[in-house]
């Protein structure tokens, strides 16, 4: 099912979001959410202000500053990889609002499960562009995260 809604992310210098909105956003769709088919899903159109995603675009590394491109692989074709920690300040703080225990409250509403823990080593994660004509293999990164020693 597809909707159209907004986060409420507030643009302060920290790029957070707020706790209490974020999780009753959450809760708003969580019926929506569950009843979806043919499993629990939920696709957000329009999630993140115009100018948060402007913002992240523009500051996009150049090839040259990429930590992995793919031109051919399971991994992908025409893709290129940039971990939140090549980024600029920014996208790191954009990234670090993505890990806070708001967004964790956000999809623990939006989900039912309690307990989330975020990723603050961005394994395997980080801003992903696939290029017109490129693709990305469906793919498990990882059996065991490689620092916390948890499973997926």
């Amino acid at each position: 099912m597809y909707i159209s809604a907004q986060l409420p992310l507030s643009l302060n210098p920290e790029r957070s979001f707020d706790y209490d909105s974020v999780r009753a956003f959450g809760h708003a769709l969580l019926s929506t959410y569950r009843n979806s088919n043919p499993f629990p899903h939920l696709v957000v159109d329009d999630c993140l202000p115009e100018t948060v995603i402007r913002k992240v675009c523009a500051r996009f590394p150049s090839k040259d500053e990429l930590e992995q491109c793919f031109e051919q692989g399971y991994l992908g074709y025409r893709t290129r990889c940039a971990s939140p920690y090549m980024c600029d300040s920014y996208i790191s703080s954009f990234f670090n609002s993505l890990n806070s225990a708001s967004m964790l409250q956000f999809l623990e509403s939006l989900t039912g499960i309690k307990g989330l823990i975020p990723d603050p080593y961005f394994s395997n994660g980080g801003l992903i562009e696939t290029r017109s004509g490129g693709f990305v293999e469906v793919h498990s990164d990882i059996g065991v995260h490689e620092i916390l020693n948890l499973q997926p």
